[in-house]
């Protein structure tokens, strides 16, 4: 006997389980979904994409990737920030309109460092699946740290035969 069809059977023998997990999966909200199938998901970024794949973007170091500016704004803060307390406020002005009119250029040149535009693409990609929300709310919460930007989806296993013969035998027990 294969350790499948084994640990099906252990799951027999305990039918007081398999009962509770049959209610579990027959009481839930399928979010209107046949079949449905709870997916933790995390948000993911490709980045170096083309500006026509989507208007998100980040400012890049080009001598270190792990400095980045999620806005344009961001970044002229951050090249103005030790400016700041040495100039008046139309020379930061002035300073301002310098680095704002490289901005189409896809560059900033700002005292011999250069910024990059860097276009992305955002995707949700799936980590884990479970049987109820429950479990994937469980997940999602103890796991939160390691996720970032996450969610539970609900997708439905339509067609998938196999899935749906052992989600029918779990909820009739």
């Amino acid at each position: 006997m294969g350790k499948f069809l084994r640990s099906i059977w252990a799951l027999w023998r305990n039918r007081k389980l398999l009962q509770q997990f049959g209610e579990l999966l027959r009481t839930q909200d399928g979010r209107a979904t046949g079949e449905p199938l709870y997916c933790v998901q995390k948000k993911r970024r490709v980045y170096g994409m083309d500006s026509q794949w989507g208007e998100k973007y980040i400012w890049q170091y080009s001598e270190c990737s792990e400095v980045s500016y999620e806005t344009d704004e961001r970044l002229v803060t951050e090249l103005l920030f030790e400016e700041m307390e040495h100039i008046g406020e139309d020379e930061a002005e002035e300073m301002r309109g310098d680095i704002e009119s490289q901005f189409e250029s896809g560059e900033v040149e700002w005292k011999g460092v250069t910024y990059e535009k860097i276009y992305y693409a955002e995707y949700w990609e799936t980590v884990t699946v479970h049987f109820t929300e429950e479990a994937a709310d469980t997940y999602a919460t103890q796991n939160a740290h390691n996720l970032g930007d996450h969610r539970v989806y609900v997708t439905s296993q339509y067609r998938c035969h196999d899935w749906i013969d052992l989600r029918k035998f779990l909820m009739e027990c």
